[in-house]
């Protein structure tokens, strides 16, 4: 399935995963970087969060089959393709999306502009009064959409890493209740199993010796009993 691209490419360069602190590195470097690079490079840590979000969603996860996916005309090959895959998948909601492709927006804006571009025009801050806080949700990640909606009109700049931060929060939110339900999910497998070998154990000679095979095995071996009474 490799497609036999060298690992020293630019390619491979660009989508180098940052590791956390790389992470807080680049978001305190936007702070004061020009307005081309805080666009595209706060733009460039939601993308990347929303694709490692999505990679969780997938069976495979091997190499070859995620450069796959995100080569250029793959179905995770733009930012665009992750958001409405995303929201298909449920990952995100249609406020999330429309949070998400302010973002994108922007982005596109300063990454494509044939001349300077700078968060102080108006069309930037008519995109970024789109910004909507969900309700009352008491979390970081809406305590942040709503500063960033509060700064629309004042510091645009600001309004915009801000709302960078606010969907970098809500993703790895998901992700790590994701995370907290597979967990508590395997946590009851485990138990019923548990529960299934004692039972098995006290019936008889024969439920003790199956209640010592393997998982796949015991399975295995309680299908054949059930499909010979």
């Amino acid at each position: 399935m490799s497609r036999g691209k060298r690992k020293g490419s630019l390619r491979h360069l660009s989508r180098e995963a940052p590791s956390d602190a790389e992470q807080n590195e680049v978001l305190r470097f936007v702070t004061g970087a020009p307005a081309v690079t805080a666009a595209i490079l706060g733009a460039a840590l939601v993308e990347h969060e929303l694709e490692l979000h999505l990679i969780e969603k997938l069976k495979r996860k091997d190499p070859e089959t995620i450069e796959l996916l995100t080569d250029q005309g793959g179905p995770m090959g733009t930012f665009s393709a992750k958001i409405t895959l995303a929201y298909a998948l449920g990952v995100i909601d249609e406020t999330d999306m429309a949070h998400l492709n302010i973002i994108r927006h922007i982005r596109n804006v300063f990454a494509h502009a044939r001349k300077l571009v700078f968060f102080d025009h108006e069309l930037i801050g008519r995109e970024l009064r789109k910004i909507k806080p969900k309700g009352t949700k008491r979390n970081d990640a809406n305590h942040a959409l709503i500063d960033a909606r509060k700064y629309a009109d004042s510091d645009r700049r600001q309004s915009y890493l801000i709302l960078c931060t606010a969907l970098l929060l809500l993703l790895k939110m998901k992700q790590t209740r994701a995370l907290i339900r597979g967990t508590r999910y395997y946590e009851r497998k485990i138990a019923k199993s548990k529960a299934l070998r004692k039972q098995l154990a006290e019936i008889s000679p024969l439920g003790a010796m199956l209640a010592q095979l393997p998982g796949d095995q015991l399975k295995a071996a309680i299908k054949l009993l059930k499909s010979s009474q």
